[in-house]
């Protein structure tokens, strides 16, 4: 079960309502031994999905940028925080994200790329969006725990990686987002992505 401001919110496994664009086949997650009790298993395939606005990241202002620290004209977001215990068996897949589960998805996105702890927040690749990585790799078939920060600024220096408490350098891909758009409104989802598993 997962609460916000709006109220709990269940996980949901069904495709998507008609009209919608057809989403990725659906598995649940299994079960096993975790950091802390049981653990939900992810292949790459399977993800858990909270349908409708669970978790807002929303956008506000009608500015194309900063023009000073104190610019009242800015686009600001919502600030927000990403955590999870990972034990990765693949150097890639997806471990918390609200976008499409497709090569450049447009939305949010906290996922594992080549063993390091990759941020996408994109409206437009590769041009309008957020991008970077972390230096350091995990290891696999080990327990960590990853967090992310970001502080609404639409700026990458807004955002923190964690991992295993420590403050990780980034390497920064993408640092464009001066747009008034707002992301394309995806469920919040848990696993997928890559074919990996996490």
């Amino acid at each position: 079960m997962l609460q916000d401001a709006k109220g709990s919110r269940s996980p949901v496994y069904s495709p998507r309502a008609a009209g919608k664009v057809a989403a990725p086949p659906r598995t649940a997650p299994t079960f096993a031994p975790g950091r802390i009790g049981q653990a939900a298993s992810f292949d790459g395939k399977s993800f858990i999905q909270f349908d409708g606005d669970i978790a807002g990241f929303d956008s506000y202002g009608s500015g194309r940028g900063a023009l000073s620290a104190n610019d009242p004209t800015v686009t600001y977001d919502d600030a927000y925080t990403m955590a999870a215990w990972i034990n990765p068996t693949a150097p890639n897949g997806a471990i918390v994200t609200r976008d499409e589960d497709i090569v450049e998805p447009n939305g949010h996105g906290l996922n594992l790329r080549d063993g390091r702890i990759e941020y996408d927040y994109v409206t437009k690749w590769v041009d309008e969006g957020i991008r970077l990585r972390t230096g350091k790799a995990v290891s696999l078939n080990q327990w960590h725990h990853v967090a992310l920060t970001y502080d609404g600024s639409r700026w990458a220096n807004g955002v923190k990686i964690y991992i295993d408490g420590e403050d990780q350098k980034l390497e920064i891909f993408v640092d464009d987002f001066n747009s008034q758009g707002a992301v394309k409104r995806e469920p919040l989802r848990i696993g997928a992505g890559d074919n990996a598993r996490l």
